[in-house]
């Protein structure tokens, strides 16, 4: 049984990195654009997924998370009776969608960016809204 690794060429020597300029993808850059390639990419499908739950969470919690409440005469969210727990789904799940249109867009970018600071903010960028994302979550 073979071993899976999630080395990268740009770790596995340092001293390669400015010398073949593939840091980060770097050898992409001026390359034509193709739409087909770039929605068949892995992190491309995981980020539509992404958008696609966001849109499920909103619609599910403002469309059956509140019950109208005949005593009280209002809306009253079915997730322990609290507002707050409404609220808060409806706002992770209006996150989530901006965050998964923001780094898709950010993803065509970052084939087209030549300076490898920019992408390098771009992935730690990427790793501290998931991490914060999962953490929070």
């Amino acid at each position: 049984m073979g071993s899976f690794s999630l080395l990268c060429k740009c770790t596995a020597d340092p001293h390669n990195i400015m010398d073949d300029g593939e840091a980060f993808g770097g050898s992409m850059v001026g390359a034509p654009f193709d739409p087909v390639v770039f929605v068949k990419k892995p992190i491309v499908l995981l980020r539509l997924t992404a958008l696609l739950f966001s849109i499920i969470v909103f619609g599910c919690v403002s469309s059956q998370g509140w019950q109208y409440h005949q005593d009280k005469a209002l809306e009253i969210c079915i997730m322990n009776g609290s507002n707050t727990a409404c609220n808060l789904g409806t706002r992770v799940a209006v996150v989530a969608f901006l965050a998964a249109i923001g780094f898709i867009i950010g993803e065509y970018f970052f084939e087209q960016m030549s300076n490898i600071k920019s992408r390098k903010h771009f992935v730690i960028g990427d790793c501290v809204f998931q991490g914060c994302g999962h953490l929070l979550f």
